[in-house]
């Protein structure tokens, strides 16, 4: 990069500056840019992140091995999320693992499912992890789980503590509190989904 001085001078010498160099660098305003928004663009840049951040979270709540690439199963699509998924396959098997990509009336059994638009997006795993112990490890998560909530619900609803304890003290077990919530949540509804099966 120019030195600020030396920028200065291109710029008065370039004429950018004004008829008399009377405008400085550094006093002028950034450029504006117009008509670089694409409303449609950004929607379907918008709903390919939501498919692989949402395929991504199961995976990782299924436990399902980070190498291991499963088949993806679209049920329900409308024919502007078909021409997107062919779009954008390459970008999704790659980032979400994907082996392949097909298209249904239904999810098929022994399929994990999330809602993505008007699409319910299943992940076949029956055969890549084993559902049955899937189903008891997230069953023992889900009694932990529930153990904290209870006791963070506790120890909230406790007015002779928390007179005792510091705001911020206070302010950070409500914050953990929610966590457990959502991770709760989140546990939950995965089991429910090979539960579905």
């Amino acid at each position: 990069p120019f030195m600020p001085f030396i920028t200065e001078e291109l710029w008065a010498k370039t004429g950018a500056s004004g008829p008399n160099g009377e405008h400085l660098l550094a006093l002028s305003e950034w450029p504006a840019l117009n008509g670089l928004a694409n409303a449609e663009a950004d929607d379907e840049i918008r709903w390919l992140i939501r498919l692989i951040s949402e395929i991504r979270s199961v995976r990782s709540e299924m436990n399902v091995p980070a190498g291991a690439k499963v088949p993806l199963v679209l049920a329900g699509s409308s024919t502007e999320t078909k021409a997107r998924t062919q779009r954008h396959a390459e970008t999704i098997q790659r980032l979400a693992r994907i082996e392949t990509i097909a298209h249904g009336d239904q999810a098929p059994k022994g399929s994990a499912q999330v809602i993505v638009g008007e699409t319910t997006v299943a992940l076949p795993l029956a055969g890549i992890i084993d559902m049955a112990a899937e189903k008891k490890r997230m069953a023992k998560e889900i009694e932990k789980v529930d153990a904290e909530i209870k006791k963070g619900a506790a120890r909230l609803a406790n007015p002779q503590v928390l007179a005792k304890t510091p705001d911020e003290v206070v302010e950070e077990w409500r914050e953990r509190q929610v966590d457990w919530e959502q991770r709760g949540q989140r546990l939950k509804a995965a089991l429910a989904r090979i539960e579905a099966e």
